[in-house]
């Protein structure tokens, strides 16, 4: 599981689901695969079913392909809609998903996510200053 703050509004991103299915999930695969034979099997005899077996690669197709869209959801910025995947393929499209959603944010949102985005930057340079020494007070 990764972790990661979005780059546009600063908000943080839940974890992100592994990038592969798990071994759960194949086993779950083989079990349904196992039950379409064995139904197969059962109701059309012993050469339909040995040709069911194949069932195993559609079915991990689909729950591959499942998989990936909640990784897709999951990676996506609720704040902004920034989404990383689509920004690797496509950044002008990327750029225009984000400016859209933050058009048709309330103007209290854009003012809030436009302080918290100085707030961060603030704190930032503050941590990245060098301290100076105290001055002496003219009053001491």
């Amino acid at each position: 599981m990764k972790r990661y703050i979005c780059p546009v509004c600063r908000s943080a991103i839940q974890d992100l689901p592994r990038s592969g299915l798990s071994v759960k999930a194949h086993l779950q695969i083989f079990l349904i695969t196992g039950v379409l034979v064995g139904s197969i099997y059962l109701g059309m005899g012993p050469w339909s079913a040995a040709k069911a077996v194949l069932a195993y690669l559609p079915i991990w197709t689909i729950a591959e392909w499942v998989h990936w869209l909640r990784i897709r959801e999951a990676a996506r910025c609720r704040t902004c809609d920034f989404d990383p995947l689509l920004y690797r393929r496509d950044r002008k499209a990327a750029r225009r998903r984000v400016e859209i959603k933050m058009q048709g944010l309330s103007e209290e949102l854009q003012q809030r996510i436009h302080r918290e985005i100085t707030r961060i930057q603030d704190q930032r340079t503050a941590s990245n200053a060098v301290p100076r020494t105290p001055e002496k007070s003219p009053l001491l």
